[in-house]
């Protein structure tokens, strides 16, 4: 993914470095790439393992949205995020698995499983997990609009309209990596060890002049850094601060309007705590995605400005062990989308409930009313045909 330090010329090494940190790639070998020994362990068992999870976890989300009709703006986005993020991580997981496990490698790379491990522990996760940060920029930014602007964000938000940006934001990502696929190589290296001849795999930026290489990988890195993590970071933290604003003055409306309402004005202000909770969510899934990336921002950052400088900030190793554990941290939160779901919203949690006991759990109680069935079945704002203010 994006927040990866990955062996292609940024912190995990394949070989030796100069002075600025530029990658001299030979044969790629894991005894350099895993300064500590338990990687292999980590990444063969613990990551697929967590894989499955996401995978498991992610599908019964996706399926309790579509039985529970939850398909306004807001859900199109969570269901492109948490498909995204369930990508990033299948992917390398099948490769570490295959390499670390079944085939019980710990040194070199062989040369036939050369491009199927740069594109599955590169390419893929850095593609998919942009595009999920760009993603999860759309859907606060969605979110902050609908409680700015609940009267108008529906003119704004449409289905179209999110369908586009999310189509956007995954050729966006594509787009910055193509140049990724045209300019590396991999070359057959012959190795020498115990009387035998093993293929090994070179990785290297091939089809550029060696006075190019450094000038592209600091120009890309920088980009990418910027593109896909701090701008996206620094404008979720602020719209963080314009949600939680929002969300309080909400309250604080429907607390001093709670007496002596219409008919009409109760039955809105009930829409309005539904899209108001439904924000409360987004907060929170946006509250634990930055936790988990900033860390990633400051490494690479440090990193980026050692390139920069072509000096060497912060040891390459310790950089290396903090991606490690900052990365496996970004790992850990994508399950964490569906237990915040789970917990708040009730029309998730007993329709989660429902498949998981296989239909076994009793089923809620019957609704008084038509508007109350429609209530239960989804917390977001589609609930209200009648004002499509609240439809996202």
């Amino acid at each position: 993914m994006t927040s990866l330090i990955n062996p292609r010329g940024t912190l995990m090494d394949n070989s030796t470095t100069d002075g600025s940190g530029i990658v001299q790639p030979y044969a790629y070998n894991f005894q350099n790439v895993y300064n500590y020994g338990y990687e292999t362990k980590l990444y063969g068992y613990v990551w697929p393992s967590l894989g499955l999870t996401v995978l498991i976890l992610n599908i019964l989300m996706i399926v309790v949205f579509i039985r529970t009709r939850m398909s306004s703006t807001t859900h199109m986005y969570l269901a492109a995020i948490t498909t995204l993020d369930t990508l990033t991580i299948i992917f390398p997981s099948i490769v570490y698995f295959h390499v670390f496990v079944v085939l019980d490698i710990d040194d070199y790379l062989p040369y036939n499983l050369c491009k199927m491990w740069y594109y599955f522990t590169d390419i893929f996760p850095v593609t998919f997990h942009a595009s999920a940060i760009l993603l999860t920029v759309c859907l606060a930014g969605q979110r902050c609009l609908c409680a700015a602007y609940p009267l108008s964000v529906a003119q704004w938000f449409t289905t179209k309209v999110t369908f586009v940006s999310i189509v956007g934001c995954i050729l966006i990502a594509v787009i910055f990596e193509v140049s990724e696929f045209i300019l590396y190589t991999f070359d057959r290296v012959d190795i020498f060890m115990s009387n035998e001849t093993i293929s090994g795999c070179k990785i290297s930026i091939g089809r550029l002049e060696t006075d190019e290489v450094r000038k592209y990988q600091i120009s890309h890195f920088i980009v990418r850094v910027s593109v896909f993590e701090l701008i996206p970071c620094v404008i979720l933290i602020i719209l963080d601060i314009i949600m939680l604003k929002k969300v309080h003055q909400a309250k604080k409306w429907r607390k001093s309007s709670s007496s002596n309402l219409q008919k009409r004005r109760r039955r809105n202000s009930s829409v309005t705590s539904t899209s108001t909770r439904l924000t409360i969510l987004t907060l929170w899934f946006v509250g634990v995605f930055l936790i988990v990336e900033i860390p990633v921002v400051i490494i690479l950052s440090i990193y980026a400005a050692g390139m920069l400088l072509s000096k060497t900030i912060v040891p390459l190793n310790e950089l290396y062990t903090a991606s490690v554990f900052s990365n496996f941290l970004v790992m850990l939160s994508f399950p964490l989308n569906f237990f915040i779901y789970f917990c708040c919203s009730k029309a998730f949690r007993v329709e989660a409930i429902r498949l998981l006991t296989c239909g076994i759990s009793r089923k809620s109680k019957m609704p008084r009313n038509a508007f109350d069935s429609v209530f239960q079945r989804t917390i977001s704002s589609q609930i209200d045909h009648a004002n499509p203010a609240f439809q996202n």
